[in-house]
Formats: structure tokens, C-alpha cells, sequence
């Protein structure tokens, strides 16, 4: 009977560990990145506590300052930067004012004369074809990117 006890114990901690799993899922970025925040700057916080030993609160919110001021908000900043870049680049590649085969057409006019020709008679460089799949390949890594970058934003603002 015991035994019976200790297995159902056991099963129950396992689906009640199993369901708060699945509730802390959607927020397993934050927690990761709370944690390596938190062992980081430990050190700072031990020391602000121990030059202000009665005041625990105020050394823990001058800690939380210090992170935003130190790490939160330069990482917005250069993370709005690379997005406003990235559109750009994405605008400048849908205008048509960027293109992969100006650059390709730069690297084979750079070849020796001898490597060009041994290219043309194995027929190993159409730029044609090449260009069409870069661009394409371009163009879906953009479109994942923005949509990666839209989820991050709005798991950071749900969060």
C-alpha cells in the first residue's frame, strides 16, 4: 500500500511540474535572460548592500538602474538601429536600387581572363540564375527577419 502512496506521489509531482512547465513556456526568454541579468551583476548588488547595509530596497533598485541604464537600453538602441537598417536595405533590394548582380557581374569582370573562359566553357556561373535565387533567397530572409523581429517586440511589450 505504501508503495502504491509513493508512486502516486510521484505522478503527481510529475504532472504538476509537467503543467508548470507548460505555464512558464511562452515566458522562458525572459526567465533566461532574469537569470544571467541576476549573475551578473550579483556582484554589484552585494557590494551597493554592503555600503548601504540597512537598506536592502534602494541597493536593489540602484542595481535595476544601473542594468537599464548599463545594458537594457543601449540594446534597444542598436537593436532599433539594425531594424531600421535592415528595412533599408530590404526597401533598397524591392526598389531595385540595390542588386545582387552588380556585385556578381564586379567579381566575374575581376577574374583573369583564363579563369573567365574556363568558367564559360563548364557553364558553371549563370548570373542569370544565380542573381534570380540570391534575390529570392534575400527576399524570404528579410521577410523571416521582420517577422522574427515583430515577435520579439511583441513577446518583449506582452512580457
Amino acid at each position: 500500500m505504501h508503495d502504491l502512496e509513493d508512486r502516486a506521489l510521484l505522478l503527481l509531482v510529475a504532472g504538476v511540474s509537467l503543467l508548470f512547465g507548460w505555464i512558464l513556456w511562452p515566458f522562458s526568454g525572459a526567465i533566461l535572460w532574469a537569470i544571467v541579468l541576476a549573475t551578473l551583476f550579483s556582484p554589484l548588488y552585494q557590494r551597493l548592500l554592503a555600503s548601504m547595509p540597512r537598506w536592502p530596497n534602494p541597493a536593489a533598485l540602484l542595481t535595476v538602474l544601473i542594468i537599464v541604464v548599463m545594458v537594457i537600453l543601449p540594446l534597444a538602441f542598436v537593436t532599433s538601429l539594425l531594424l531600421q537598417e535592415a528595412a533599408d536595405v530590404y526597401a533598397a533590394f524591392q526598389s531595385g536600387e540595390l542588386t545582387i548582380g552588380g556585385g556578381l557581374q564586379q567579381a566575374r569582370d575581376a577574374l583573369p581572363d583564363w579563369v573567365a573562359s574556363l568558367l564559360d566553357r563548364l557553364r558553371t556561373l549563370d548570373l542569370a540564375g544565380l542573381r534570380e535565387r540570391l534575390s529570392t533567397l534575400l527576399m524570404e530572409t528579410g521577410r523571416f527577419l521582420a517577422g522574427q523581429a515583430v515577435n520579439l517586440g511583441q513577446g518583449t511589450i506582452n512580457s
